[in-house]
């Protein structure tokens, strides 16, 4: 639950930050930006890593992890480190998210499956909607500061309890597609910058990067249709509901992400409100 509450849980602080930093919107969003980046840029590859380590361990070290980056989150001395420390941090976090699903899939019979998979569901959309909530309260009274301070004492706990009650599994042979991954990555970040640059009216920087992203798309594709290990299986897209669903799913979280972003700017610097 800690990855979807932190996806969410800073949006109500970015203009706090981006006063205290004196910083303008174009870059305290990447406060944001770049924790997704690397959270969506990277959970297929640790889905591999974790049939070739164990998911266990990736979920443990990810855990690790999260809790180090939410340390030098909140030790930030610039904006600069911030937004490394979250991207960082989203790393982390899709080392977590990645396994996740398989360790509950692993973790309970065949006919309490669904339950458990509904319970899981229910956690991470709990997660999302609670994490403005929670950021609005700790940021107000705390300081911006302590909504990665929160993760300390949370992670520790869950790391000492999933460290005594998981079983390590066996390290298996996992055929790799890096250059799929390193793709998938340049093709994301260079579309958000894209759409950064448009935002900024840096109309001739954002035709480059526009076609960067453009081809890094087209170089994604191809590789991952000659490999015979793709880290995404691109052959899923041919089942219409499967297309749907994540069509839907795509629009769905567009649409939630830009209310989180747009909402906290709207009521502190123009309704004026604490």
């Amino acid at each position: 639950m800690m990855v979807p509450i932190n996806a969410s849980i800073i949006n109500v602080s970015l203009p706090t930050i981006s006063v205290y930093f004196g910083v303008g919107l174009a870059t305290t969003q990447w406060v944001l930006t770049s924790y997704l980046i690397t959270l969506l840029g990277f959970v297929l590859f640790f889905s591999r890593v974790g049939d070739f380590w164990g998911q266990e361990r990736v979920y443990l070290a990810g855990l690790a992890g999260f809790v180090v980056t939410s340390l030098l989150c909140s030790l930030s001395p610039s904006i600069e480190s911030l937004i490394i420390f979250r991207g960082l941090q989203g790393l982390a976090a899709a080392m977590m998210i990645s396994v996740s699903m398989a360790l509950v899939r692993k973790s309970f019979p065949s006919h309490q499956l669904g339950r458990a998979l509904g319970i899981y569901a229910v956690a991470i959309a709990a997660g999302l909607a609670l994490g403005p909530a929670i950021g609005g309260v700790m940021s107000g009274f705390l300081g911006w500061r302590s909504i990665f301070l929160v993760n300390l004492p949370v992670g520790i706990l869950d790391f000492a309890f999933c460290y005594l009650i998981l079983k390590r599994s066996q390290k298996s042979t996992v055929k790799w597609d890096i250059p799929g991954t390193v793709l998938q990555f340049i093709c994301l970040f260079l579309t958000v910058y894209t759409l950064t640059m448009v935002e900024n009216a840096s109309y001739t920087t954002a035709i480059i990067t526009g076609i960067m992203a453009l081809v890094s798309l087209v170089l994604f594709i191809y590789q991952e249709l000659r490999t015979e290990n793709p880290v995404l299986k691109l052959k899923l897209f041919k089942n219409r509901k499967f297309s749907a669903f994540n069509l839907s799913l795509h629009f769905n979280y567009l649409c939630m992400y830009m209310m989180f972003f747009a909402v906290p700017f709207y009521l502190q610097k123009v309704l004026h409100l604490d």
